[in-house]
């Protein structure tokens, strides 16, 4: 990979494989656009609050953002371990649509 190994490089990334500007992306999160710039060129730290909020701006998952690609494996595992309690379909979803609210 290499090329997207920082919170800002990912952001960029999102940002720009959406097609979004810097001051729409800072718009839908609550922000002004330098305050944007400074996360995208990792100059500041997010905090939990900002990181969802960039995540929901850019439509990827806030555990990608911040972590990248090491967040994989362990999406396969939760994946895993739900097919072995067989949980109906119908009730999963559910379950997501309700993970989806926060």
């Amino acid at each position: 990979m290499g090329m997207a190994n920082t919170f800002g490089a990912r952001l960029v990334l999102a940002r720009n494989d959406k097609g979004l500007s810097q001051l729409t992306v800072a718009e839908r999160a609550g922000m002004v656009q330098p305050q944007l710039s400074r996360y995208e060129r990792d100059k500041v730290r997010p905090t939990l609050r900002i990181i969802k909020a960039l995540a929901e701006a850019v439509s990827v998952d806030p555990d990608w953002l911040l972590n990248g690609d090491e967040g994989d494996a362990d999406d396969d595992n939760e994946g895993i371990v739900r097919s072995q309690f067989r949980v109906p379909a119908p009730i999963h979803e559910a379950i997501a649509r309700q993970a989806m609210v926060f």
